[in-house]
């Protein structure tokens, strides 16, 4: 049994319900990275010599204000090893660093998961590799740490802007702890990284004006074009029913002078690893409440700002709804660019239709 259900993504494909969101080319491409690495999908996921975390998939579609595309990118999610000082990339180079053994909350391990992001077109390696760390916060230490990673995957040695930009908005020094790392994105084929910070909502976007501010210069059209993202995106940032992250990318030749947001949900429609719906009936209930109302901030807020059309508003509105897979519209980031906005419109599906719990291994 192969890893992914193609058949079940067919289905939802020939369903013609959201032809922008899947259809069969985004089959095809799937089937392509599948077949260019049987060592990754050759087992059914839950078998216990597979790394993978699900039976599904990630996709990532971008629109971009000037019309022009960009390819699609299909991720699948991965456990990683827990407890090391290290990340190992997909290329076999490793990464040492003390960020990848740091403990959360509940002594859970922070460095838990990652995602293999492919380009069906240049199949044989992933064009980008998704970390999970969650919850790393923001003070000299933590942002020396993260300085020395932007150089071994960049090759860049000149810091100090992104240095510089992380002191806007670290905690060390004040009571608004509202910025943590929450993630990276490493791509070894462009030479960047990138780090999206977790938004407190408890706390107004000050930071985010200031490090806006110092990534783009006075007057000119990136400026505007992130105080506009950030001027959508501002009633989100406010709800405790969204989850939101602040980004920022560093490569071999500086700081970007883009800065993202990322705008999702708080909580899963479904109960956590290993638990059920009635095992807390009224806390799972209060969590699909959030989860809904988060979705509809989000996809109000956007179609409202006309980022999307009505059709693509539609797709996103019903996505979840699917009853042939378990589908997730996971985040919208969008990026103030010097020709007006991009947009990563990031969902996917975990397995079958029906799942009431978050697979996972644990």
């Amino acid at each position: 049994m192969a890893a992914i259900d193609l058949n079940l993504m067919q289905q939802v494909a020939d369903s013609g319900k959201y032809p922008f969101l899947l259809n069969s080319t985004d089959v095809s491409n799937v089937a392509k990275i599948m077949d260019a690495h049987p060592d990754l999908f050759g087992l059914s996921w839950d078998d216990p010599k597979s790394k993978m975390t699900d039976g599904g998939c990630l996709i990532q579609k971008t629109i971009r204000s000037d019309g022009k595309t960009e390819p699609n990118l299909y991720g699948f999610n991965f456990s990683t090893q827990q407890g090391v000082k290290a990340y190992r990339c997909f290329d076999g180079h490793i990464i040492t660093n003390e960020l990848f053994g740091m403990r959360g909350e509940g002594k859970r391990w922070i460095h838990s998961n990652k995602t293999l992001c492919f380009d069906a077109d240049f199949p044989e390696k992933p064009v980008k590799e998704h970390v999970i760390l969650g919850g790393v916060p923001l003070f000299f230490e933590s942002i020396s740490k993260l300085c020395d990673v932007a150089v071994e995957i960049t090759g860049n040695t000149n810091v100090l802007p992104l240095k510089e930009a992380l002191e806007k908005v670290e905690s060390f020094d004040t009571d608004e702890y509202d910025l943590e790392l929450d993630y990276m994105f490493i791509d070894h084929i462009g030479g960047s990284i990138t780090f999206g910070f977790d938004k407190d909502y408890d706390y107004d976007n000050s930071k985010i004006s200031s490090l806006i501010n110092y990534c783009s210069e006075d007057g000119s059209n990136v400026r505007r074009s992130n105080n506009a993202v950030l001027d959508v995106a501002s009633n989100a940032l406010d709800s405790g029913d969204c989850n939101n992250c602040v980004v920022i990318k560093f490569d071999r030749y500086g700081l970007s002078k883009e800065v993202g947001i990322s705008l999702g949900h708080h909580y899963s429609k479904l109960a956590p690893p290993e638990t059920k719906p009635m095992d807390n009936y009224g806390r799972y209930s209060q969590k699909v409440a959030s989860h809904s109302e988060g979705v509809a901030t989000v996809v109000n807020d956007t179609t409202v700002a006309k980022w999307f059309t009505e059709s693509i508003a539609r797709e996103l509105e019903t996505w979840e709804d699917e009853t042939i897979t378990t589908n997730l519209l996971a985040a919208i980031v969008a990026y103030g660019t010097e020709y007006g906005y991009r947009l990563d419109v990031s969902y996917g599906w975990m397995g079958p239709g029906g799942m009431q719990t978050i697979p996972g291994i644990s």
